[in-house]
């Protein structure tokens, strides 16, 4: 075996990018071809796993199938054919299939990798190719028409995976695929053909029976009358008739965190000043709970189009166009707030990040776009959109154990969310954790109260090796 196939072998093995990160460091391996191609699997897998979390959720309401072949299926390979047929420039296979326990909804990965035929050729340059390519994938990978697929393409000159959204068999074929990959290659070119370029299909075998037709919209639609954002509670749905969805967006997730007055509090805060209800909701960071009640309300768009009317041309913006990324910045100023984007086109992943003072309220805005259609929703609980339990607004990123989260002011030494670092740094001799402030070393020693009952000290809870600085419970350590 060669050192080759041993490292492939090892990295194989490793499921964590953390540990492929020290892995490599540690071996003088950082930027290895095989190291960045399982490093990029990894990011693919992780893609299809959030998929997944947006998607369960509404599958345990759907009834449950015949529970038939529910077993996970070894790898199969197609593309080379029988012998006597022409080998395929590429070969597919089947990487996994499971069932989710709660739904028996039953999801299959298919990876597709590319031989030496195609080796050094520029994607741009084989659209038809490419285009019957993925005729073939698509049929082999393609489950009923009322179940959804997704197709994801990678390689490490791309800022983004292209990614095809979650739709329905019914709709997802190569002309679909090829739409948006032409999106990206009008603006990048150079995308080779190699053995980093990979391409990830992904269905979902929903349960059928009297709650699911084939003829009702996908659970994960963007757009009509009963798709998965009306649903959803944690995103402020914006329906309108005119060009003015994003001012519309960013008014309502402003007044959602703004502090909800009665009548009477509200009319002894403003002191009888003519000035528009906005201006004070802007100056005070208050609003009536009955005109952000109306605000909320199918019934009255007049109160909706005014208050972005008045948005805009505070701002400084046209309202007779449709709004892009772009025309964010004056409403930040306006407001005072930090206004991220998360975009359905690239997976649920944010396309832009306020870099203004991070102190300030950070506000989300959901865009959603298909070849025909584009929008804006707000997101007015952005844990909840990503099925998290608790966000870091600093690092943008949601996760489900609170003490596990470590970022810039976020520790898991002391268990507390604003704990910055610090140049003092005190090593704890108990458990081998290095605390970022004295005020990180009592909080780390001390003991805690959560809803009334006592907390064990974070010192009590891990240790960290002193060489090689692996962190443990100390409930599992022997």
């Amino acid at each position: 075996m060669t050192d080759k196939s041993i490292l492939k072998e090892i990295l194989d093995s490793l499921d964590d990018v953390d540990t492929i990160n020290h892995f490599a460091a540690a071996d003088g391996l950082i930027g290895d071809a095989e190291v960045e191609n399982r490093l990029n699997e990894l990011h693919m897998d992780h893609l299809w796993e959030e998929l997944l979390l947006d998607v369960e959720p509404i599958l345990k309401r759907l009834r449950q199938s015949n529970d038939d072949d529910d077993q996970a299926s070894t790898s199969v390979q197609w593309g080379g054919g029988d012998e006597e047929k022409e080998e395929k420039p590429y070969f597919i296979w089947k990487k996994d299939t499971r069932t989710l326990k709660k739904t028996l909804a039953r999801v299959t990965s298919f990876k597709v990798k590319f031989n030496d035929q195609w080796r050094g050729e520029k994607l741009v340059d084989i659209y038809q190719k490419l285009h019957d390519m993925f005729v073939d994938v698509l049929s082999q990978a393609r489950g009923h028409d009322a179940d959804l697929g997704r197709v994801v393409l990678s390689h490490p000159n791309l800022n983004n995976p292209i990614v095809v959204p979650l739709q329905s068999w019914e709709h997802l074929n190569a002309d679909t695929v090829m739409s948006e990959i032409t999106k990206v290659l009008n603006s990048n070119e150079t995308i080779p053909v190699d053995e980093h370029l990979l391409v990830t299909v992904g269905s979902i075998d929903l349960p059928k029976g009297g709650s699911w037709s084939g003829n009702k919209l996908a659970v994960t639609s963007l757009f009509g009358p009963n798709n998965t954002l009306k649903r959803k509670k944690s995103v402020l749905y914006i329906e309108n008739d005119n060009t003015l969805c994003l001012p519309l967006a960013i008014g309502l997730c402003f007044m959602k965190t703004c502090k909800k007055v009665d009548v009477k509090t509200w009319s002894d805060l403003i002191r009888n000043d003519s000035n528009f209800i906005m201006d004070h909701v802007i100056q005070h960071r208050t609003v009536p709970k009955h005109y952000y009640g109306n605000l909320l309300k199918k019934s009255r768009r007049k109160y909706q189009t005014e208050m972005a009317t008045w948005l805009c041309e505070r701002a400084g913006v046209p309202v007779d166009r449709y709004l892009g990324l772009n025309d964010i910045e004056p409403f930040e100023t306006l407001l005072d707030v930090n206004i991220n984007v998360v975009s359905s086109r690239v997976g649920n992943k944010f396309v832009r990040v306020s870099k203004e003072e991070a102190e300030r309220t950070s506000l989300y805005l959901y865009h959603v776009e298909t070849e025909k259609e584009k929008h804006w929703h707000g997101i007015g609980n952005i844990q909840g959109f990503f099925n998290a339990s608790y966000f870091c607004h600093l690092c943008l990123k949601p996760y489900k154990n609170k003490y596990e989260h470590t970022c810039a002011i976020s520790c898991d030494v002391c268990l507390h969310n604003d704990c910055p670092e610090t140049e003092m740094q005190i090593g704890c001799r108990s458990c081998g954790r290095v605390c970022r402030s004295l005020a990180c070393f009592e909080r780390h020693r001390a003991g805690r109260v959560l809803r009334k009952d006592g907390l064990p000290p974070p010192c009590t809870l891990w240790h960290q090796c002193r060489k090689c600085r692996v962190k443990l419970s100390t409930a599992k350590r022997t």
